[in-house]
């Protein structure tokens, strides 16, 4: 059983015995292979799905995914061999030709880019490879790792990206790149000069010849490199092509996604292919119905291109293939999923896509698929990545209780981010909340027995937004979202009518919905973190003050000047207005 961490929350009736089961959170990863094989716990165990953000394929045919520390075998399931351990976020990770991995990560003290990133290599059962040493004082974070066929490696990192993050007027990340020898120390023979970074993925890209592709901030937007790191004058890029994604191919060509002019009356598609000399090739026309300018881009095993692209007759996103001359390849059918950011070859010709999405062509997948090579999903892969969800949020139903928070599993199964727990703290599979996307921030318990929720992701029709929500006493979705306000955070009063906190403001909505405009709406000056309903009606307004308190309003809003914190000294001070 994992600890999990809880807030305090306004329940209408006790529930001291379950609220305390919950305790502090560990984030100690929990991956299992199969999630209906794992027999429920209790009380019940709370999960949500890790976001994947790098996959490599091995020439055996496994997969490893680093920020996991896990590897997988073909068939999705977990080697048991493999013991990695990694102390801090992974950035980036190549694959050496002899099976051992670099992987650029965090310290694992320091998140903020104010401590420089580690570089290690790692050998083929996952242990550290204490051969390879090596230091970037220089850099904030690793941004690419690629190994060169003599081995040696190149670097990329971002330089004053904090400083930029924290203040508009500084300038913006720049883009260093180093070579490394096999041994990890610096090969004096490489100068890159740095660029101003476009954010792009990858930040460079190797192409077969040797030579590095370097899309920059600056015009023009796409460099390349020699060997060496010089300047490679002979390369001619579209200086007005904006280049967010790229893609090198085996014959030196290079496909790009961005931002691209018009032709004529026009617009661009945002996808084009270069000569090996930068050259626009005019022999590659995508449809221009789509835009891929923020496309993630990779190839299938015959070295055609694929790409995610929103398809609007469809209404939902797909992995195209397109073929040599850019058209769509009708062959291959492969809905995909909004947020895929990696694409990835194996070498049996199927193909990894990553990313921090749920389903897949409506199979559950958590941030890992594969595709077959006609484009659909294999159902037989399946692997389940999850770490130990977050409960923010309790209120009592009856004998039971509401959780919520960030969480999307309970004892293995997908629920969404809202449950219902028995009385012994297990859960109770009757109450159906799924319906809820996101995190629940807050949940509060109507007279009637229906749940009121404030949820980081509702969805109303097209839109999507932070709101309100009311639940049934079975958990389905009572109607459509109460408010489409961004509230900060609520409480309901005895009428179940609605106590919002926007902004340090607070407002007043009637059980329905609508705007109570006999609630009189001031302003706070300090940050409103609650609200708590005394039995005469009166709001207590809790906050970042000097005293917690920051003051108490009257039914209709207003300030009551006859409150006295006690807290304030031992005089009982009286708490300033907001």
């Amino acid at each position: 059983m994992i600890p999990l961490l809880s807030s305090a929350v306004n329940c209408r009736t006790a529930a001291a015995s379950l609220i305390a089961i919950f305790g502090a959170a560990q984030l100690v990863l929990n991956i299992r292979a199969n999630a209906e094989n794992t027999p429920p716990p209790k009380p019940a165990q709370f999960e949500v799905d890790a976001v994947i953000l790098i996959v490599l394929a091995q020439s055996d045919g496994k997969i490893l995914v680093p920020g996991e520390s896990v590897r997988l075998n073909s068939d999705g399931t977990i080697d048991p061999t493999y013991k990695l351990t990694i102390n801090g976020r992974v950035q980036a990770a190549a694959l050496q030709p002899d099976g051992k991995c670099l992987i650029g990560h965090s310290d694992g003290v320091d998140e903020f880019y104010q401590r420089a990133p580690l570089l290690e290599r790692y050998n083929g059962d996952g242990s550290l490879d204490t051969s390879f040493t090596t230091t970037l004082p220089e850099f904030e974070v690793i941004s690419d790792i690629a190994v060169q066929p003599d081995s040696r490696v190149l670097v990329g990192g971002y330089v004053g990206l904090q400083g930029a993050q924290f203040d508009p007027s500084l300038p913006p990340p720049r883009l260093k790149l180093i070579r490394l020898n096999f041994d990890g120390s610096r090969d004096s023979s490489f100068s890159a000069t740095e660029t101003r970074s476009a954010g792009a993925r990858p930040s460079f890209a190797l192409q077969p010849n040797g030579k590095i592709l370097v899309p920059t901030g600056d015009v023009p937007h796409l460099l390349r490199l020699n060997p060496n790191g010089t300047m490679d004058s002979s390369f001619n890029a579209p200086a007005d092509y904006i280049v967010f994604n790229l893609v090198a191919l085996s014959d030196g060509g290079i496909v790009i996604g961005g931002s691209f002019p018009a032709t004529g009356n026009i617009a661009s598609s945002g996808l084009a292919r270069l000569h090996p000399d930068g050259t626009l090739d005019a022999g590659f026309n995508p449809p221009n119905q789509y835009v891929f300018d923020h496309s993630t881009l990779g190839l299938d095993f015959g070295g055609k291109i694929l790409a995610t692209v929103y398809r609007p007759e469809t209404f939902g996103y797909a992995l195209l293939r397109l073929q040599t001359d850019g058209s769509i390849d009708p062959s291959y059918n492969a809905g995909a999923p909004y947020g895929i950011n990696t694409i990835v070859l194996q070498p049996d010709g199927q193909i990894l896509v990553a990313g921090p999405f749920e389903n897949v062509q409506g199979e559950a997948r958590t941030g890992l698929a594969r595709i077959n090579a006609v484009g659909s999903v294999d159902k037989s892969f399946y692997p389940i990545f999850t770490r130990p969800g977050t409960v923010f949020t309790l209120a009592a139903q009856g004998n039971k209780v509401i959780a919520g928070g960030e969480f999307t599993r309970v004892n293995g199964p997908f629920v969404g981010s809202i449950v219902r727990l028995n009385g012994d703290g297990t859960l109770d599979s009757s109450y159906q909340t799924s319906v809820i996307a996101g995190n629940t921030l807050h949940v509060e318990t109507q007279s009637d027995g229906k749940i009121v929720v404030l949820n980081d992701i509702v969805r109303s029709g097209d839109s999507i937004f932070t709101g309100l929500l009311r639940l049934t006493l079975d958990g389905a979705r009572d109607q459509e979202p109460l408010s489409p306000l961004l509230f900060d955070t609520f409480t309901l009063q005895p009428d179940d009518k609605i106590l919002g906190v926007i902004k340090n403001a607070i407002l007043r909505l009637n059980s329905d919905g609508s705007r109570d405009n006999s609630f009189i709406t001031i302003q706070n000056r300090y940050t409103i973190n609650g609200l708590k309903v005394q039995a005469d009606g009166r709001i207590l307004v809790f906050g970042l003050s000097s005293i917690g308190v920051i003051n108490r309003k009257y039914p209709d809003g207003t300030f009551d000047p006859s409150f006295q914190d006690p807290a304030a000294d031992g005089l009982g001070e009286r708490v300033r207005q907001s």
